[in-house]
């Protein structure tokens, strides 16, 4: 087995170790950052009932992060683009993406991935871009619901 000895300097391998411990620092200092952070920080929860076809009310469950923002607006590209699409390119791994997030979304164990896929294949595409929008709109609804700008609720 090769060692790294075999290929550098006894001064390499100290800027080697020293960069190693660097990083390792580094890494330590932000986890402890970040773990600090959110320890300081609320996060919000939305919780509501989305028709996610006729009939079918599921709960669904989000924390509203950062994260939680960036898969929101995947879901509504991802949406826009299973709706709009006009090529099949692309559509295998936006339809796996697709049944992810909704999977995420939904909180309901009888609704994973597999679930959502399987109403992929009987279906078509356009099933689970609708499915995502209703996600997307419900979340958004139940959002400015919470902050009281639901219809007939608005501030002025």
């Amino acid at each position: 087995m090769t060692q790294l000895e075999d290929y550098f300097s006894g001064d390499k391998l100290a800027a080697i170790e020293d960069t190693r411990q660097s990083h390792q620092k580094r890494q330590e200092k932000q986890s402890e950052f970040l773990d600090t952070l959110g320890e300081q920080t609320e996060v919000d929860v939305v919780e509501t009932q989305v028709q996610l076809a006729e009939g079918i009310m599921v709960p669904v469950r989000v924390e509203l992060t950062g994260e939680l923002t960036d898969q929101l607006a995947e879901i509504e590209s991802l949406a826009e683009n299973l709706e709009d699409t006009k090529s099949m390119q692309g559509i295998p791994q936006t339809v796996d993406r697709a049944c992810q997030l909704l999977a995420d979304c939904v909180n309901d164990s009888a609704y994973d991935k597999e679930t959502f896929y399987k109403a992929y294949r009987a279906n078509n595409d356009k099933a689970i871009a609708k499915m995502l929008r209703r996600v997307f709109e419900g979340v958004e609804r139940e959002q400015k619901r919470a902050r009281g700008e639901a219809d007939g609720f608005r501030q002025k």
